[in-house]
């Protein structure tokens, strides 16, 4: 739920409902965003030596993802 705000006094005005994106909109979207992102890593492979900064964390994870789609046979 989001709220608009009152500039002046900074009382709340009303609220506004925000919809869901539909599954396959946000779906086609991550998809899209993958493609991207493996291209790019594939890009990398112009260079001679490239490293990838891995932490264990979440964001970590997600790139090993994308480099295993990227570079995997």
């Amino acid at each position: 739920m989001r709220f608009a705000y009152d500039a002046d006094d900074g009382a709340v005005m009303s609220s506004v409902e925000v919809l869901a994106p539909e599954p396959q909109h946000v779906a086609s979207r991550l998809e899209r965003l993958e493609s991207e992102s493996v291209y790019i890593l594939r890009d990398l492979a112009a260079f001679e030596r490239v490293a990838l900064m891995f932490s264990g964390g979440k964001d970590s994870a997600v790139l090993l993802h994308l480099a295993m789609k990227a570079y995997a046979p």
